[in-house]
């Protein structure tokens, strides 16, 4: 993919690809021809239902989807949205703070269950320290705490 694409940025990790395509609709041409060859060769495809295309220019998502339909019929039911979520990241330019609201309803609902167990101070600041800051530090690699 990196040589059939060499000016994108393309990251894997088991079966989540996401790529920044400086070229969105010539960059989307040469994915899908490279997943047709993927999928007769190995059986593995696009899972349509998961995938999404997130504009990054100044283009409307109407836009966005009229181009990709008339240059990537295949892929002309590609969902358009200002963000997604990427191994737990919620990315795009339409994110926001969303990629807290896990993380958050996570800690709360455990840090309530701990209030009423009678932990003792250095029990529970190692319990808060091990659980609270090991899920929230995950999100706060690529997102300011709001």
């Amino acid at each position: 993919m990196r040589r059939l694409l060499p000016h994108a940025t393309v990251r894997a990790y088991a079966d989540d690809i996401a790529v920044v395509l400086p070229d969105l609709l010539g960059g989307l041409r040469r994915l899908q021809h490279f997943f047709i060859e993927l999928e007769f060769i190995a059986g593995l495809g696009v899972n349509a239902a998961n995938a999404v295309v997130i504009p990054l220019g100044d283009s409307s998502h109407f836009e966005v989807k009229r181009r990709i339909a008339e240059s990537c019929p295949g892929w002309a039911g590609l969902p358009i949205r200002g963000a997604a979520t990427y191994l737990g990241f919620v990315l795009g330019p339409d994110r926001g703070t969303s990629s807290w609201t896990g993380p958050f309803a996570k800690v709360t609902k455990r840090a309530a269950l701990w209030s009423s167990a009678p932990l003792g101070l250095q029990l529970t600041a190692a319990a808060y320290s091990t659980y609270i800051l090991s899920t929230c530090l995950f999100v706060a690699q690529l997102q300011l705490v709001p």
